[in-house]
């Protein structure tokens, strides 16, 4: 969203008295800080004014894009944490670990999956898996 926020800021576009980075920025903060309710207040803000400027493909998409957010903010409240707390307090604010191991489970079966041998890899570790040769069993 800061990537078409800059393009459109570029172009001299703004939302109501802040520019559209201000106001990401400002989100951004708010949920740093653990502020769901005013981060989902600064999202509404944010979407409204986008949606009272001159319409473009540009402002079409990062409106989509703050719309999309704002559902996924929402729906996930009672699991964003208070970053701002955290490092305040010296506990572990970084997902950096967990994303390396997704990034290299990913990258383990990314050329199975695309070649469809992911099942007969499966297979081989797991003997316990039916191949594709076998029927299956139905249940008496």
């Amino acid at each position: 969203m800061q990537q078409m926020a800059k393009g459109l800021n570029a172009q001299g576009e703004t939302a109501g008295s802040l520019d559209i980075t201000d106001q990401l920025d400002r989100l951004n903060w708010a949920l740093w800080h653990g502020h769901v309710y005013k981060a989902l207040r600064n999202i509404e803000s944010l979407e409204m004014d986008l949606e009272a400027m001159e319409e473009s493909p540009g402002r079409r998409k990062l409106r989509k894009a703050v719309r999309e957010f704002g559902g996924y903010i929402a729906a996930n409240k009672p699991f964003i944490p208070n970053y701002g707390d955290r490092y305040r307090n010296g506990e572990t604010i970084s997902t950096a670990m967990a994303e390396s191991t997704v990034n290299h489970v990913i990258s383990q079966v990314r050329t199975p999956v695309l070649n469809g041998d992911l099942r007969d890899l499966f297979c081989q570790w797991y003997l316990g898996m039916q191949t594709r040769e076998e029927p299956v069993q139905q249940a008496a």
